[in-house]
């Protein structure tokens, strides 16, 4: 009897182990899937701003900065130029930190379209970009000029 049970433990054990191998490499494949569909989504990520009496989709990648006017923004993308009835701040709020920075009290870059900085200035696809002394210390540990 003793040998028939070392037989079948012999018999069980290596096919335990295939399953569990097997179990790991989907899981494995099944988290890669996830994280691949998610950075797709965060790159289809948008907002919508009023202009006039409709609104317009903004893919938050494509824009490079966005410029207070008063009670107005002007949103600078990658194909065009908008201007919004909304505040600074509010739109500071609806743009993920790690890829927008509050320079001036007038403006907020992509960091993704900062070409070079300086400690005064910053150049955003040709366009120079004011540093606001508030902002100097945040924008500095931000872009990693020391």
């Amino acid at each position: 009897m003793n040998t028939l049970l070392d037989v079948n433990v012999a018999a069980i054990i290596p096919f335990v182990y295939v399953l569990f191998k097997n179990f790991q490499t989907a899981n494995k494949k099944t988290l890669a899937l996830e994280i691949k569909q998610q950075d797709h989504l965060k790159e289809e990520e948008f907002i919508y701003l009023k202009v006039e009496k409709s609104l317009i989709k903004i893919f938050i990648k494509d824009i490079i900065f966005v410029e207070s006017l008063k009670n107005y923004i002007k949103v600078k993308t990658t194909e065009t130029e908008i201007i919004a009835y909304k505040s600074l701040t509010s739109i500071q709020e609806s743009l993920p930190n790690a890829k927008f920075l509050r320079v001036h009290r007038s403006y907020i870059v992509g960091l993704d379209f900062i070409d070079s900085f300086s400690p005064s200035k910053l150049m955003l696809n040709g366009v120079s970009i004011p540093i606001g002394r508030k902002y100097k210390d945040e924008v500095k540990k931000a872009l990693g000029y020391f």
